[in-house]
């Protein structure tokens, strides 16, 4: 989870993040009131103090500040900048990131969540066993994340955390192994991914989410595993909406995937592994030129009258989204392939939004999208990203994921989530209140 659960494969292009021959392209201010996040124009230069050329190359920070107009990025000194990709928080800023977070909080232990940290470094071990994805050409793994990784005293390979669900499943199963199921926990920390940096995605960044682990006992319960699984991820669902909702964010939509109809629907296709790889960036990106290049480029040759079908509708997967509801022509044409795997997941999906309307969640607030693909591997089953068309960008993403936790302990524990990313969600409010 993006995240895990984190924000991953962004669809924004990066913007003034590129040298010059004059140095970092940045915003000028001085004149002009700080107003939002601080990180449209030039995400991770930190505070832009500007420039003064010559001699004011020597003054000391506290002069800079009085300088009032000035760019520090064409300047060929670094000490007084933040490392790329991260960012200073102002008094009035962090003032309101603190507020923020008290409104999430308190949602947070209104559902019964308990709050917990984990330390900002794991061993590299932890984080491989959750963060891996499986190369299609060589069946080798690869992390998800370009990581922040470094080698203590003692020579140990330590991690920045790169999500907070890894480390998560971790404590469940070692710490929390013999705590009442199902754990309800939630956390608001920062994590580190070495990635591209544009408006929306920094290299430092915070994040707020929910973990739901383990089953209540069949006696207390009743019903079968799936039932209990099928009403887990409704309550999932239905704390994503309340969470946006308490943070004042009135436009927006979480929409509803399913792991199982993308794996079942490569796997019925025949493809090579190269187009395997191809297709899920292309399912991530929504580009659906990259997908019919894709099939065209895998021809017809050697393909089944099955195959050819198991193709075609991978292809159209990302043009079946609607409101609350799969859509019958979608239904229809996945259920004539006669693939249990799709089967059973559209099942899935029917009744997970059975539960989310029992759990009186407004459905206009709730859609399908069976295009849907997340980045990380672990991952089983339903998948959700939440969206605002104030931000062209994931806002929370999550999903079921119920065979993380035994990487650290001998059984599988089923298990759900989310994330928010509140650098995001700050945006995508201000920019709520400035169409206003």
């Amino acid at each position: 989870m993006e995240q895990g659960h984190g924000q991953d494969q962004d669809k924004q292009a990066r913007t003034g993040s590129e040298p010059s021959a004059g140095g970092w392209p940045g915003r000028r201010i001085g004149s002009e009131p700080d107003t939002g996040p601080g990180y449209e124009s030039d995400p991770g230069r930190g505070d832009e103090l500007g420039r003064r050329a010559g001699s004011e190359l020597g003054k000391g920070v506290a002069d800079i500040e009085r300088m009032g107009e000035v760019d520090i990025y064409e300047w060929p000194y670094t000490r007084v900048q933040t490392p790329r990709g991260m960012r200073d928080l102002l008094p009035d800023q962090v003032k309101r990131r603190r507020a923020l977070e008290a409104a999430l909080r308190e949602v947070f232990a209104e559902a019964g969540y308990q709050e917990v940290e984990t330390p900002l470094l794991e061993y590299a071990d932890v984080v491989a066993a959750g963060n891996l994805r499986a190369d299609e050409a060589s069946g080798a793994t690869t992390g998800s994340f370009d990581v922040y990784r470094l080698f203590d005293p003692e020579r140990e390979s330590l991690v920045l955390r790169p999500d907070m669900t890894t480390p998560i499943a971790r404590l469940a199963a070692t710490r929390l192994a013999r705590w009442p199921r199902p754990l309800r926990l939630y956390y608001l920390a920062d994590v580190f991914r070495f990635e591209e940096v544009h408006a929306g995605r920094l290299r430092q960044f915070r994040q707020a989410g929910v973990e739901r682990i383990g089953e209540e006992a069949d006696a207390r319960t009743g019903g079968a595993a799936e039932s209990r699984r099928d009403a887990a991820d409704a309550e999932i669902v239905a704390l994503a909406v309340r969470l946006l909702t308490a943070a004042g964010l009135q436009r927006f939509r979480i929409d509803i995937g399913h792991v199982g109809l993308v794996h079942a629907l490569l796997d019925a296709g025949g493809w090579q592994p190269r187009h395997r790889r191809a297709l899920r960036q292309a399912l991530m990106e929504r580009n659906q030129v990259a997908l019919q290049a894709v099939l065209a480029e895998a021809g017809t040759e050697n393909v089944s009258a099955a195959q050819q079908a198991a193709r075609w509708q991978l292809v159209e997967l990302p043009q079946w989204c609607a409101s609350a509801e799969i859509p019958a022509p979608a239904e229809r044409a996945l259920s004539a392939l006669r693939l249990p795997a799709v089967d059973r997941a559209l099942q899935e999906l029917h009744t997970l939004l059975q539960c989310v309307a029992a759990a009186k969640v407004p459905l206009e607030r709730v859609g399908i999208d069976l295009g849907l693909v997340r980045d990380l591997n672990y991952y089983t089953g339903p998948v959700l990203e939440g969206f605002s068309p104030d931000l062209a960008l994931p806002l929370l993403t999550g999903g079921r994921y119920d065979h993380l936790v035994e990487q650290f302990a001998p059984r599988p524990e089923p298990a759900t989530g989310f994330a928010v990313g509140l650098d995001r969600l700050e945006l995508a409010l201000d920019r709520q209140a400035n169409s206003r």
